[in-house]
C-alpha cells in the first residue's frame, strides 16, 4: 500500500484520522471519494497540481450490518 500520510496537509490529515477512529470504533472501513480523492491521487501521487474550489472531504463507510447503526 502506498503511504502518503506525510504528504497530506495537517488539517486534512487530522480529519481523516478522526474519520478513521470513528470507523475503527464500529469495526467499519471507510474510503475517500470525490474531489478529495482525485486531488490526493493527482497532487500527491502524480505531482499534478489541481485547483480546488472547495475543501470538503466526501467519504463512504462500509458497515458489517445494519445492527452497527444502533450503537
Amino acid at each position: 500500500m502506498l503511504d502518503i500520510s506525510n504528504k497530506i496537509d495537517s488539517s486534512t490529515l487530522e480529519v481523516l484520522k478522526l474519520i478513521s477512529e470513528a470507523a475503527d470504533s464500529v469495526q467499519a472501513n471507510f474510503f475517500i471519494i470525490g474531489a478529495a480523492a482525485r486531488d490526493i491521487i493527482f497532487n500527491l501521487v502524480h505531482n499534478i497540481n489541481i485547483y480546488r474550489a472547495t475543501n470538503d472531504i466526501d467519504f463512504g463507510v462500509r458497515l458489517k450490518n445494519w445492527e452497527t447503526t444502533k450503537n
